[in-house]
Order: C-alpha cells, then structure tokens, then sequence
C-alpha cells in the first residue's frame, strides 16, 4: 500500500513540472492597433433634383410628373459617363383657401457622374424644362474608394509592423508571429454639398476638398527572447 502511494506521488511531480516548462515557454502576448491612411480629391459629382407638379386631379399631376422623369430618362441615356436614377415618389392632396382640392406628385432624381462639365450642363438643361434642383455633391467614385482603401490598408499594416517591431526592441525582444488580424474601415465623411440654385453657379472643387480614407488594423502580437 505504501508504495502504491509513493507511486503516484512521483508521478504528479513530473506532471507538475511538465506543465510549469510548458508555461514558461509561451510566448508574450502584446495587443496593438494602428491606423493607416490615404487621400484623394472627390471624382464624382451628384445632382439632386425634384419634378413636382399640382393639378386638380391626382392622375393628371401624375401625367406631368412622369413626362418629366421620361424625358430626363432619356437625355441621360444618351450621354455617356452620367448615371440616373429615380427616386421616392408620393402624391399628396391638399385644399386651398376656397375648399379646392389639389393634388401634388413629386418624384425625386438623382443625377451622377464623373464628368462633371457634361452633368452641369444637362442639369441646367433639366431646371430650363421645370426640374428644381436641390443640391450638388461631391465623393468618391466606387473605383478611386476602393484603390484609395487598399493604400490605406497597406499603409495600416506597415504602421502594425513597425510599433510591433519598436515594442518588440523596447522590450529586449523581438516579434516571432501575430495572431488574427482585424482590418476596420473608419467613419466616412458625407459628400461635400454646395448649396446652388442654378447648375450655372455651382463652386469649384478646393485643395481643402481631398477626402481622408482610414483604415484601422488590430491584432495579437507574439514576442519572444532573442
């Protein structure tokens, strides 16, 4: 019996030990994040516009309404570069001061491109046939975002290396791996709307319009004795 017990006592310690080797092997774990960034000047412009109009009956502002948006279908369709869609679309009755009922149909359009004389031009060719025109805008185009977003993401990465590696000699280590990397685009400003009542006046793009694209990178760093 006494020796059944010693047994096992032995046992546990080289258990014990080999757990304590294990541990003293892992290596540091260091948590870093870093943030890269690429600019670029806004490529592509947006016009808003509305076409409303009243009439006495529901079907016949709706008639105008759609005459309008078919129209300036087509002019868009012939113009190559520029993109339009149609928007909301509501009809609304109201009653004037004599108890007449009237009907308002209103459709929005927005109207995009990259070429920006051509779009000014057919939106002051759109307002000269009744569309009102709300606001022009400036962003990226899907192309540049995208080439400006993978600049950025390199750029994080570079950025992740070099604190790890400057932690890592901080440390008297140095950088064996990392862990799960996590790539997390940031806030992404609004277009830069200019506020114009004619296509004719709207402001040209400034130095102060490039648009910021950031990307954060996180991951787990691992640093061992070298």
């Amino acid at each position: 019996m006494f020796v059944k017990l010693a047994t096992l006592t032995s046992l546990a310690l080289v258990s014990t030990a080999g757990i304590g080797t294990a541990q003293a092997a892992d290596p540091t774990t260091l948590t870093l994040s870093a943030t890269g960034h690429a600019h670029g000047t806004p490529t592509l412009l947006t016009a808003n516009l509305t076409a409303q109009s009243n009439a006495a009956t529901a079907a016949e502002a709706q008639v105008r309404v759609n005459a309008l948006t078919s129209a300036a279908s087509k002019k868009a369709a012939s113009i190559e570069g520029l993109h339009l869609s149609l928007r909301d679309y509501n009809v609304e009755q109201s009653e004037t001061r004599n108890g007449q009922t009237r009907w308002t149909a209103r459709q929005t359009l927005v109207l995009s491109g990259t070429n920006a004389e051509k779009l000014l031009q057919l939106t002051s060719a759109y307002q000269a046939q009744g569309l009102a025109l709300s606001n022009l805008s400036w962003s990226l185009d899907p192309a540049t975002r995208e080439k400006l977003e993978r600049q950025a993401r390199t750029d994080a990465l570079h950025r992740l290396k070099q604190d790890a590696d400057d932690s890592a000699a901080a440390l008297g280590l140095h950088v064996s791996g990392f862990r799960t990397i996590h790539l997390d685009p940031q806030y992404i400003r609004p277009p830069i709307v200019m506020m114009a009542r004619m296509a004719a006046d709207a402001p040209q793009r400034s130095a102060d319009d490039a648009e910021d694209v950031s990307i954060t990178a996180r991951a787990e760093v691992y640093l061992s004795a070298p």
